[in-house]
């Protein structure tokens, strides 16, 4: 370098020399001072074009801080400060090459290198949890990013099965000073909105749904005078459900049995009904089902079933040892129904709800709504109603347009135990009104059945994994063999969890966003990954969060900070010279121009 710079300035003084002496030797010896001026003026501006002046400053900068730029740092107020700028980020390095920020590729190396730092000055968006672990010695002063708009947080299921709703919650701050429509579009139509005030931090959620087997992406869209000011992805998967299986224990045949049996077996529920003959005689029917014995009601039996649906009267007449194994059951998850009418419940079942039977004896029309659901239902003729009473820990499932409760459920160990007095909700269907006999048990039993958690035996780690980042591919096999991982044809090596023989994880970094095969032994799936800048706010705002919870943690007393003297090298700015270069040419051909 010093060579070139060595021929540089011979060359230099070489064009110099020639043009003081091209000046000297013209006859017209008007504004020949300013004319050699201007001459050593352009050669100089071109020589220190090439090679700027460097100068040296003293600045006082505390000697134990070490000031780190994350994303989203203001870095107007930020380079303000005397101090060395550094960033793990290539892309705010690249962006700002002119406020000397000094780019770091590992920041344990670096950190080990300089041991007399003791405090980090954080700026922006905060850290990953991998890189806040490697501070917990630190004293951190963050200074995160303020006012961050846009979805703030999200959630949805990433598996679901073809009957649920796809239920996409979280928060969306509008700074703006216009309202903003939050929109959920997935197969071309727009499937469920919600408006965010102007100015307004609020919660979302959005439903949507589909009867297809597969890998989806929806998409959630802000909407703001008809433009999309966020658009991000919500991938999932829908599997085709297992039939729900439902035992009836009648203490006597009705309509209302007859018409819900009918209406289990068209909507393919696997349907066991056993109805009390005499004190040891019972019928029993299968709808989608196998036969099996229902005479003892036992653990075994009871196991097979998600639901179990039976009058006050029949439950009373149980055993005592299947009273045990019921009770057992619910405590595990199973889901119970009891119906009641207009006599005093005496089964223990009923016994945790408070019942309260009208003072007047006559028939009349009520109209009702379900839970989550606004829209009334059409009279129903009910004779000699019974109301439940409120209990603060319940759940109430159906009201009349009174706020009168006539379904209620109760949480009994990890199931439920729900109640009903509407005994003759046939008479929807047998009007007609089939969408409120459907929607009237619907509500019931999804929200009374064995809850059933889907199981996910490949994941993703990370919440929002991103293309050409390490993403950790999680799975659980059935065995303690080595499985065999590829992702999109690309081998990757696993690694068995210590603690759990059967649960293997494995690092690799995906080169295509959206949706990417992963292969296990044979068997195939989908993970989706996103793009860089997908859900930014949502990430900014978890790191945030995450930075302020480890440092909240970590806390680290750090002594006061000891100010130094370090000399820093600057140089003079191209543009002063280039100026000069331009200004001084100009004058000798202009010169030139009128001398002719």
């Amino acid at each position: 370098m010093e060579e070139f710079k060595l021929i540089a300035l011979f060359l230099s003084v070489f064009l110099l020399a020639f043009l003081l002496f091209k000046e000297v030797k013209r006859r017209n010896k008007n504004w020949l001072i300013l004319r050699l001026i201007a001459s050593v003026i352009a050669v100089g501006s071109l020589f220190f074009l090439i090679y700027p002046i460097r100068y040296e400053v003293f600045k006082s900068v505390k000697k134990e801080e070490f000031n780190l730029l994350t994303e989203g740092a203001n870095l107007d107020s930020v380079s303000k400060s005397n101090a060395q700028l550094f960033t793990l980020d290539s892309g705010i390095f690249q962006n700002n090459s002119k406020n000397k920020i000094k780019f770091l590729p590992d920041l344990s190396y670096y950190l080990s290198e300089h041991p007399e730092i003791k405090t980090i000055n954080l700026y922006g968006e905060g850290l990953e949890n991998s890189e806040l672990k490697k501070l917990i010695n630190y004293k951190i002063n963050f200074k995160p990013i303020k006012n961050i708009n846009g979805i703030q947080n999200v959630s949805w299921q990433k598996t679901i099965t073809n009957t649920d709703d796809l239920i996409v919650e979280g928060k969306y701050k509008n700074g703006s000073d216009k309202s903003v429509n939050l929109v959920l579009s997935g197969l071309g139509t727009n499937l469920d909105s919600v408006s965010i005030k102007a100015n307004e931090e609020a919660n979302f959620s959005l439903k949507g749904k589909t009867n297809q087997i597969g890998y989806f992406t929806y998409h959630i869209a802000a909407i703001q005078n008809k433009d999309s000011i966020v658009n991000e992805a919500v991938p999932f998967e829908v599997i085709e459900k297992q039939p729900v299986k439902v035992l009836i224990l009648a203490s006597n045949p009705d309509f209302e049995y007859k018409f819900l049996k009918d209406w289990l077996y068209q909507n393919n529920y696997a349907l066991a009904l056993r109805t009390r003959i005499s004190k040891e005689k019972f019928s029993s029917d299968f709808l989608n089902l196998t036969t099996t014995n229902l005479n003892n009601l036992n653990k075994n039996l009871l196991q097979k079933f998600d639901l179990i649906i039976a009058d006050d009267a029949e439950l009373t007449n149980l055993s005592n040892q299947e009273k045990y194994a019921l009770n057992s059951q619910i405590d595990e998850g199973l889901g119970l129904l009891v119906r009641i009418g207009d006599e005093k419940p005496t089964s223990t079942y009923a016994a945790g709800f408070s019942v309260n039977s009208l003072a007047v004896k006559q028939a009349q029309g009520f109209s009702f709504k379900m839970i989550n659901d606004e829209d009334k239902t059409s009279p129903l003729t009910i004779e000699n109603p019974v109301q439940l009473n409120p209990v603060k820990t319940h759940q109430l499932l159906v009201l009349d347009d009174k706020g009168k409760i006539y379904t209620d459920s109760k949480v009994s160990g990890i199931g439920k135990i729900a109640i009903t007095s509407i005994s003759n909700s046939y008479q929807w269907a047998i009007k007609g009104n089939q969408k409120d006999y459907a929607k009237y048990w619907s509500v019931i039993i999804s929200n009374t059945i064995k809850k059933v958690d889907i199981k996910e035996d490949v994941l993703l780690k990370d919440e929002f994994p991103k293309i050409y980042n390490e993403n950790t591919l999680l799975y659980k096999s059935d065995d303690n063999k080595t499985p065999k991982i590829s992702v999109e044809n690309i081998a990757i090596a696993p690694m068995q969890n210590q603690n759990f023989s059967n649960e293997w994880s494995a690092t690799f970094w995906p080169t295509k966003s959206g949706w990417n095969k992963v292969e296990i032994n044979g068997l195939v799936k989908q993970v989706y990954i996103f793009d860089n800048k997908s859900w930014l706010a949502a990430n900014q705002t978890k790191k945030i969060r995450n930075t302020f919870n480890f440092i909240k943690n970590n806390q680290v007393n750090s002594p006061k900070s000891e100010t130094i003297t370090e000399k820093q090298i600057k140089e003079v700015s191209n543009w002063l010279f280039f100026m000069l270069f331009l200004l001084s040419c100009g004058f000798l051909w202009f010169e030139a121009k009128i001398s002719d």
